[in-house]
């Protein structure tokens, strides 16, 4: 009598023409993009620059296998594993002193729901030293451990972001890997807000935004738009301290 039901389970299927290992830009959705192309900023946390880029860099350098990057959403690890993913592939140092050879590409564990659907992929993907990057990592172990497992015979790393309530339970899963974590705090607006920004307005963009940097450079750049006199915050691009390297 089940039999019939079985016919309406949808089955997962993995597209024969689907990569496992892709650059950033085809591993996000347009939309996704939209929100994602925002200028990368210096981080301030209780008052004190944070340059997280260079936090990365060092492990880079290390011995370790594995970097986990966690936080609160929207204080800016996807934001960051793509300008690692851009500075890694657009980068002389990253090709001498690194050996990464320009690569940095983005786990698509969205697509694939078997280890026996990626086993083939990575062989032919990771033919040399890797940086892997998986995005808001949860859970699906199987797939997981075939791509640790093929990323450490080839001294690849991973860089994987996640919620801080999974961090302690991925460290865990990693078994005998060398790990180190990179926790990302909220960050203090008013290192991105411009100056001239009156306090009221200050104060609706900070309670807002929560220390989201994507959701405080919107909010600038809406005002720009539909402010109605000659007081407009400046742009975020122009006046916002911005790191571009």
């Amino acid at each position: 009598m089940f039999k019939p039901i079985r016919e309406y389970i949808r089955k997962v299927s993995t597209p024969k023409d689907a990569d496992i290992l892709v650059e950033y830009d085809k591993y996000f959705t347009e939309k996704e993009l939209e929100k994602l192309n925002i200028p990368y900023i210096q981080r301030i946390e209780n008052n004190i620059e944070r340059d997280v880029f260079k936090e990365t860099t060092e492990f880079l350098k290390s011995s370790e296998q594995v970097l986990i990057i966690y936080g609160e959403s929207g204080v800016g690890k996807t934001r960051l594993t793509i300008e690692i993913s851009k500075r890694i592939k657009g980068s002389d140092i990253f090709a001498r002193v690194f050996r990464f050879k320009r690569r940095c590409l983005f786990v698509n564990l969205r697509r694939y729901q078997s280890p026996k659907d990626v086993e083939e992929k990575l062989n032919a993907k990771l033919l040399e030293k890797t940086v892997l990057i998986l995005d808001d990592y949860q859970y699906n172990m199987e797939v997981f451990s075939e791509v640790r497992n093929n990323a450490f015979k080839r001294n690849s790393k991973l860089i994987i972001t996640t919620r801080p309530i999974f961090a302690k339970a991925l460290n865990d899963r990693l078994e005998l890997a060398s790990v180190r974590e990179l926790h990302l705090g909220r960050m203090d607006i008013k290192g991105i807000l411009p100056e001239n920004v009156d306090g009221s307005l200050k104060y609706a963009i900070e309670k807002i935004s929560e220390g989201n940097p994507a959701i405080t450079l919107l909010a600038i750049d809406y005002i720009n738009k539909h402010s109605t006199t000659n007081d407009s915050v400046p742009k975020s691009s122009d006046k916002c301290k911005i790191q571009n390297h």
